[in-house]
């Protein structure tokens, strides 16, 4: 008898245990299913005890939160791009005069090297405008080959020179 009792309590707590828990396992589920490529989705609150359905809404709710904080920082990253385009452009072209002014063979040098940072300051800039785009859906993601010898070539050669200064 105490054997039948405790093996039917035993099936009960697991039967009933199963049931109860099924809302919490659900939602575990549907958290899972959650990820970085779509910020819209969000969870169904459709079943399951009153404390179930108030944890769901409030992650839904930070969710929402994190979908607007998300699209605030791609508009920061689009806003400064944007800004940042037409000073750069500038500093480019009074270094394209100032070149074209025929300046001596030191300034010529050193506007020169400048024109070269403006230039890698204008790619960034245009980085950042395609990181903008691109995470905003409004641009498809360029499938291109890049030439990783000549990226690190570049690198190696606009460093050398601090390098060695600093005897690396």
């Amino acid at each position: 008898l105490w054997f039948a009792a405790t093996v039917l309590a035993g099936g009960s707590v697991w039967l009933l245990g199963s049931a109860i828990l099924k809302p919490v396992h659900e939602l575990g589920d549907a958290i899972d299913r959650l990820g970085p490529d779509d910020l819209t989705a969000r969870v169904a609150a459709t079943s399951g005890p009153d404390e179930v359905r108030g944890m769901v809404e409030r992650l839904n709710g930070l969710l929402d939160r994190l979908e607007q904080a998300f699209r605030r920082e791609q508009a920061t990253i689009a806003s400064i791009a944007h800004e940042l385009r037409t000073p750069v452009a500038t500093l480019r072209s009074d270094i394209e005069f100032r070149l074209l002014a025929q300046p001596s063979q030191a300034e010529t040098a050193v506007l020169q090297a400048n024109l070269k940072t403006v230039e890698r300051m204008q790619g960034m800039v245009a980085n950042l405008l395609l990181l903008a785009r691109l995470e905003a859906g409004k641009e498809p993601l360029p499938n291109d080959v890049v030439d990783v010898s000549g990226v690190v070539n570049e690198a190696i050669e606009s460093w050398s020179a601090r390098a060695e200064q600093r005897g690396r």
